[in-house]
Formats: structure tokens, sequence, C-alpha cells
């Protein structure tokens, strides 16, 4: 099982990033297919569940499944669709983590 800095992310910063996630998941789906992260058999498995955080989680575990090269283009993805949430997501030690404060900046605006 994959145990790198990026898988890490995904398994300490779940909460941060189902609240990301949250604001605009279509798109993120969308985008995960697009750049092939996500097959279409996948892609249409997420988009017929009806529960937005049922369907977050159960991408979050799919994304970590795949393993560390995945989990990093995943975190790519999101830094394309909201720039700056990698720099916030990093692990303690690495600086503060302000997604709370970008997410509601970002909400303001």
């Amino acid at each position: 099982m994959a145990t790198g800095d990026k898988y890490r992310i995904l398994c300490t910063k779940r909460k941060e990033l189902i609240q990301l996630i949250q604001r605009d998941p279509d798109n993120i789906v969308d985008e995960l297919l697009a750049l092939s992260i996500i097959t279409e058999e996948e892609y249409n498995s997420f988009n017929q569940k009806e529960d937005i955080v049922i369907k977050i989680r159960k991408l979050l575990i799919h994304i970590q499944k795949k393993g560390e090269s995945t989990c990093q283009q995943f975190l790519e993805c999101l830094e394309i669709l909201f720039p700056g949430t990698n720099q916030n997501l990093q692990p303690s030690g690495h600086g503060k983590s302000n997604l709370f404060l970008f997410y509601f900046s970002f909400k303001k605006r």
C-alpha cells in the first residue's frame, strides 16, 4: 500500500478535502476523467451516487487505492481548479494549514 507524502495528505487532510471538493464535485470528477486519473466506468459510478459526502469519501478512498502517483495527480488536479490548495494541505511540520481560511476567503469573492 502506498505511504508517500501525497497519500498521507489524503489521509490526514480528509475533512479539509471533503469540504473543498463539496464546492464543485461534478467539475472535479469531470477533470479527473479528462486527465485520465479515473476511467469512464469509474466516472459513471461516482456520478450515480446521490449523497455528495458519500460520493466524495468513496472518490478519496478510490484515489488512495490507486497509489502515491494517483494521489499526486489528484492533488495537482485540485491545484489547477483551486489554486493554492496544495500549499494549504501540507502536513503539519511543513507550515500551518490555512485551508479553512483559504476556503472562506475564496467563498466571499
